[in-house]
């Protein structure tokens, strides 16, 4: 069982009586994570709006929505989170959060050790008395609040009734005929490189000679640089700089001026919506390719630097030819040698902007080092240092005219 938190737990509570409490009162200052755990309990745990008040209310009272909320209580042991957990319990939500990848001070951690501890230590409270078994109604709302109390925060019994009566008077009606907020728009970073990709098909956003947007399918498909404005928006610019999006009725066309864009996140990719006219991007499009579904999300992927290659050398008398395989996420090459193996020296030659999968340079005998570097917008990826050798050319012995023949300088001629 859940160790006791006492009486002292209550009064280390951050948060006043229920008969100082207005609904304005918690809405401003602890809505998020209010409506975060409101939504678990009723769409993870399947809870009822009243078992789901009563059990806000007493978090309300335990720590206020807060999963940083801590207090020492009278045996000097840490009450945790936004249930209070104590002793033992508050080892259990350390140990449980390190084994799932949750951190114990987080929100998301808190509430999967919540469900996990419902379902195994109060399992036998689980599905009666302690949540499902109460009408969705006031009173529903004022039993399941004094239950929570009780069986799952043990609390003293001077504080029971006040949690019931919160449960009943200010969260029930608040949640009563509840709906989840909007979808707001998904923060994904303030500056990053992306492609668009519309469906299965591989089709690329791009930009016509015309200077409008149309989907075709590319080998390489088109970079766009995003950036998020000081309001919260985003706008899209082709990654060499020359274009901006920019939405029109109807049709969408490209314009030095930018042009800010929420960016959704569903269940498909992401959605692009004007943040002054409110257009959806794929719904303000004149479409080129009639096979592509206006229906579909645009699926953004942020660019990452390439991937390592590996580098080859081969080499002859006086050439060392150095290849790699042609990578799609690279934009060029940057190709550095050095003299010996020690790649910290200043470089005998640097070799820029390559493109294809090799290159060949004329070298003096000796023993040099190479490094491949991959660029894109991204970033630049170095490869492994290669060693290499050029040996010095053998060179063949001209023969003379009298090579073969044995010259008697004593005999006398006839």
């Amino acid at each position: 069982m859940k160790s006791k938190k006492k009486w002292i737990a209550a009064m280390c509570s951050i948060l006043l009586s229920s008969s100082m409490l207005t609904p304005a009162a918690f809405a401003v200052e602890v809505q998020s994570n209010e409506e975060m755990i409101y939504t678990f309990l009723t769409e993870e745990l399947q809870l009822n709006a009243a078992v789901a008040s009563g059990i806000l209310a007493n978090l309300y009272q335990e720590s206020g929505f807060e999963p940083t909320a801590s207090c020492i209580d009278s045996n000097h042991q840490i009450s945790y989170g936004i249930c209070q957990w104590n002793g033992a319990r508050y080892a259990d939500l350390q140990a449980f959060c390190s084994e799932n990848g949750y951190a114990y001070d987080s929100l998301d951690g808190q509430l999967a050790y919540l469900e996990n501890d419902l379902l195994t230590t109060y399992a036998p409270y689980y599905y009666d008395t302690l949540l499902n078994d109460f009408e969705n109604s006031e009173d529903g709302a004022y039993e399941a609040a004094y239950s929570w109390a009780a069986i799952y925060e043990v609390c003293s019994t001077l504080y029971r009734s006040g949690r019931a009566e919160l449960a009943r008077d200010v969260f029930f009606p608040s949640y009563e005929s509840y709906l989840p907020p909007e979808e707001s728009p998904s923060d994904v970073g303030s500056d990053f490189y992306t492609t668009l990709q519309v469906g299965d098909d591989s089709k690329t956003l791009s930009i016509t000679a015309e200077k409008q947007v149309q989907f075709q399918t590319e080998s390489t498909p088109t970079q766009w640089h995003v950036s998020k404005q000081d309001d919260g928006s985003y706008f899209l610019m082709q990654s060499e700089g020359r274009y901006y999006l920019n939405g029109q009725t109807d049709l969408l066309t490209v314009s030095e001026e930018p042009s800010s864009w929420w960016i959704y996140q569903t269940e498909n990719g992401y959605v692009l919506q004007d943040a002054e006219t409110e257009q959806v991007l794929q719904d303000s499009l004149a479409l080129q390719d009639t096979d592509i579904d206006t229906g579909t999300a645009f699926l953004m992927q942020p660019l990452q630097a390439p991937a390592t290659v590996p580098l080859t050398v081969k080499t002859t008398a006086t050439q060392a030819t150095f290849q790699w395989t042609a990578a799609a996420d690279t934009d060029s090459y940057s190709l550095t040698i050095w003299n010996g193996t020690d790649s910290t020296q200043t470089p005998l030659q640097n070799d820029n902007c390559l493109q294809g999968s090799s290159f060949r340079t004329t070298l003096p005998a000796g023993t040099y080092t190479a490094v491949l570097k991959q660029i894109n917008a991204a970033g630049t990826t170095t490869g492994e240092p290669v060693t290499f050798t050029i040996t010095e050319p053998i060179l063949k012995t001209k023969r003379s005219k009298t090579d073969g023949f044995h010259f008697d300088k004593d005999k006398q001629l006839p």
